[in-house]
């Protein structure tokens, strides 16, 4: 890829070190379509702990929104891997919070897993995987009073999906599903 970036800072990087972290980069490329750039810069730093000795620092430009991270280690396997770790979560974090700007999920729009999974057409569907916690109906009104969302889909403390929507102030219908 093209709009990768990986450079040494105070040392020299070997071409199978440079390809491991260009490969972990391009994975995490795979999670976000609208990426204009990735940049990666390993450096050696004198310390005292030798723990802290390379630092590896990732950044990610979503074409607006920067993520950045950054790992310290004792080696250089150690610290590459230890800042995709970093990066992994702040790109899930990315698209959690990306998707939830008043769309609601998929399954509150009414579409059913055999449409999300239909042969692709014009359209473009965003699948936003979310770890739900339990939560109660008061939570649920407060995140989505806070959150400024028409609907949450949450899973309700006394056990099973919910979808709570707002229709009108301080007026609310909560969903509870039922199966035959």
């Amino acid at each position: 890829m093209e709009y990768i970036t990986i450079t040494g800072k105070n040392m020299t990087l070997a071409d199978t070190t440079r390809k491991r972290i260009e490969r972990k980069l391009q994975k995490l490329g795979r999670h976000l379509t609208t990426i204009s750039g990735i940049s990666a810069e390993i450096s050696e730093q004198p310390t005292r702990a030798q723990e802290d000795r390379f630092v590896a620092q990732v950044t990610i430009d979503v074409n607006g929104p920067v993520l950045r991270g950054e790992a310290r280690a004792g080696d250089l396997v150690s610290v590459i891997d230890q800042v995709m770790e970093v990066m992994e979560r702040r790109v899930s974090d990315f698209k959690t919070k990306s998707g939830h700007k008043g769309r609601g999920s998929s399954l509150a729009r009414g579409e059913t897993a055999a449409a999300l999974n239909a042969p692709p057409s014009k359209r473009h569907v965003n699948v936003v995987h979310q770890r739900l916690t339990p939560i109660s109906l008061d939570e649920a009104i407060d995140r989505l009073d806070g959150d400024g969302l028409d609907h949450l889909l949450f899973l309700s403390d006394r056990g099973g999906v919910r979808l709570l929507k707002r229709d009108g102030e301080d007026l609310y219908t909560l969903v509870e599903p039922e199966t035959d």
